[in-house]
């Protein structure tokens, strides 16, 4: 059971990772030192996501480890979501700030949940309530990032209501 529940982590990582291929240099252009900065960030980040989603897809479920490389791997994906969280986003992206403190919070709370998961010994419908919870943070802090790349591309994302707010 715990593998087959695995495979679907695969799955969403590879969806996302590939989302986020495609939104890379997502920020709209600029010549400013300030959005190099902020695009060279938004680029490591990206490569270090697709990084850890290549190395989640090469495990081998067989294996002994595989619980271990995976819990890994997700804490590694865990402080990629921190460190996009402390980037200072230039002002025209400040809005955009708290939607990268929000998909850190649910990173965090996705990773925490699978390693209690998969390293507790939890009755099967126990396991399955906790790997679930996990999986709805975890999809909950990829759409955040793949919202603020879509603004940072320059369009509205697809479902996000925008309205304008006069100051």
């Amino acid at each position: 059971m715990k593998i087959i529940k695995f495979i679907k982590i695969l799955t969403v990582s590879s969806l996302c990772a590939a989302s986020l291929y495609l939104c890379s240099c997502a920020s709209n252009p600029g010549n400013s030192a300030e959005i190099k900065e902020f695009r060279s960030k938004v680029d490591s980040l990206c490569d270090g996501i697709i990084s850890v989603n290549n190395k989640m897809n090469s495990i081998d479920t067989s294996a002994e480890n595989y619980v271990n490389e995976l819990t890994t791997d997700l804490e590694e994906l865990n402080v990629l979501f921190k460190d996009f969280s402390e980037i200072d986003f230039p002002a025209d992206y400040d809005y955009l700030e708290n939607l990268a403190d929000e998909a850190t919070e649910y990173m965090d709370v996705a990773a925490s949940s699978y390693k209690k998961a998969f390293e507790s010994n939890l009755s099967e419908e126990d396991f399955t309530k906790l790997y679930d919870y996990a999986g709805e943070n975890y999809s909950r802090a990829y759409k955040r990032i793949n919202v603020i790349l879509t603004f940072l591309r320059g369009e509205t994302p697809e479902g996000v209501k925008t309205e304008a707010v006069e100051e």
